[in-house]
């Protein structure tokens, strides 16, 4: 039994010829003043920077509620939604906003 030798893979910058050298030119860079106040604002106000807040932007505080509703409830829901294209969750905010309303006005 016969090994086969190993194949040659040229490198970068190898022909098969020999070594050519190549170089590789970089734009001249500005330096920049890692603590000025303009690096550190930006810094600190990128996604992922020290002042990162995590969660949903202030504002809008939402509650969550628990209920209970009949499978034929959530049947007929389920089937509005498709018609409507809104999910169960936004529709029963929709409703109860609109119950909210109507019970304001008979008030009135």
């Amino acid at each position: 039994m016969t090994i086969a030798p190993r194949p040659v893979i040229p490198r970068q910058g190898q022909t098969d010829i020999g070594v050519k050298k190549v170089v590789i030119e970089q734009p001249a860079r500005n330096r920049v003043d890692l603590d000025s106040p303009e690096v550190r604002r930006m810094i600190e106000d990128a996604p992922d920077g020290i002042n990162r807040k995590r969660g949903r932007p202030a504002g809008r505080k939402l509650v969550s509620i628990s209920t209970q509703i009949s499978e034929d409830m959530i049947t007929r829901l389920g089937v509005l939604c498709d018609q409507v294209g809104q999910t169960r969750a936004s529709l029963i905010r929709i409703f109860i906003q609109e119950g909210l309303e109507r019970h304001a006005r008979g008030k009135e």
